[in-house]
């Protein structure tokens, strides 16, 4: 039996794909567009940008950039165009945690933690959550197992793709510099730094 959304702050969008980096890459040129709202929906149908070959993963993908650039303005991509690939990675991770609650929990409540203690983080750590979640959640807990299994791979994947994970063993990000970290001081969101593991 499944269950509806109805009031769970949580979804599994985040395995639409994880930090969008290609597609993000594609939409620099207009992301700061007045207008980038419109621009998504007609690129739904004209592909101009994205480069998605279906029309149903072009929506879905579509669907999860409109809700990541909520949290962003005109400085963040102003920051974004101007910084190498492995500083755009973390900064579409940022975007990550602020759309997704699971995902900000399980970094938090799992993840950083196990830093702190220098444990090292494997996927049966990041099950043990989801099952937790799922048990109290009964949206959640009508996820497919694949679903789950999904959820657990992309995030470590994401982990891999910013320098924060190396197997299992977590660790800061490196090569980053002050100027970079100061933007998100500056901004009122400090904490993502902490998520970093650079604080």
């Amino acid at each position: 039996m499944s269950f509806k959304k109805g009031d769970s702050k949580y979804d599994a969008n985040f395995t639409a794909g994880g930090l969008l980096l290609n597609e993000f890459l594609n939409l620099q040129d207009v992301i700061r567009d007045e207008e980038i709202l419109d621009i998504l929906k007609s690129e739904e149908e004209e592909n101009l940008y994205v480069g998605i070959d279906t029309i149903a993963a072009r929506k879905r993908i579509l669907s999860e950039i409109k809700r990541r650039i909520e949290f962003t303005d005109a400085g963040f991509w102003d920051l974004f165009s101007s910084v190498s690939e492995q500083h755009k990675k973390i900064m579409l991770f940022y975007l990550v945690l602020k759309t997704y609650p699971l995902i900000w929990e399980l970094h938090f409540e799992v993840t950083y933690k196990k830093f702190l203690i220098g444990a090292e983080l494997d996927t049966y750590s990041i099950s043990l959550f989801l099952d937790s979640v799922a048990s109290k959640d009964d949206y959640v807990g009508g996820w497919s197992d694949s679903t789950l299994d999904k959820l657990n791979t992309q995030y470590r994947k994401v982990l891999t793709d910013c320098g924060m994970l190396d197997e299992n063993v977590l660790r800061p990000v490196y090569g980053l510099n002050t100027e970079f970290w100061n933007y998100f001081q500056e901004i009122g969101e400090k904490w993502f730094i902490k998520a970093c593991f650079n604080e």
